[in-house]
């Protein structure tokens, strides 16, 4: 059976994806031609909330967290978080919500990482094997790239992520770029 272009075997979901991105262990299936345009828009918001409630703890712990007067910021280092609560200085939940903001503020910075890489390979036209392996076989303008993954109606797309509102492109069939040798 041939395998349409573009698209790659996975062995963890023991299936044939259409413009294979990479698979996610998050989401527990393969980036590809249907859902990347959710993935991408996921992690942006995953990115903008995270960056909300970073703000908004760091708000909370410059208010509440005791060391923070005596000790500035050296007192978010954990070292000296997990020292404080050993000493009692500080009480588990501030040890808690310290921790809970590390973890935020990674997730943060992971979701924009993931955020910038899609935008790359989007507006190349590329998925990430592509990208890796020097492949540049399929061309099509930025626009195209755009709308190949987001759809007519891409702006709408960003607010009201829906499968309603279509690709261009069926998966399968790609315009492929003859370079002049």
């Amino acid at each position: 059976m041939m395998a349409p272009p573009r698209s790659k075997h996975c062995p963890l979901c023991k299936a044939c994806i259409l413009k294979r991105d990479h698979h996610c262990f998050f989401a527990g299936c393969c980036v590809g031609f249907h859902n990347q345009r959710y993935f991408t828009i996921f992690c942006l918001y995953a990115g903008v909330a995270s960056f909300y409630v970073w703000t908004f703890m760091s708000y909370y712990l410059s208010e509440h967290y005791e060391p923070l007067q005596t000790w500035g910021y050296l007192s978010y280092l954990p070292p000296l978080v997990l020292y404080f609560w050993m000493f009692g200085i500080i009480s588990l939940s501030s040890l808690g919500l310290v921790t809970f903001q590390y973890f935020i503020c990674v997730a943060g910075l992971s979701c924009f990482y993931f955020v910038i890489i899609q935008m790359y390979l989007i507006v190349c036209g590329q998925t990430r094997y592509e990208c890796v392996k020097g492949i540049h076989v399929y061309k099509g303008t930025v626009r195209e790239n755009i709308l190949s993954v987001f759809g007519p109606l891409w702006v709408i797309g960003f607010f009201f992520p829906v499968p309603f509102l279509g690709y261009y492109g069926d998966g399968k069939n790609w315009h492929e770029w003859q370079s002049k040798v």
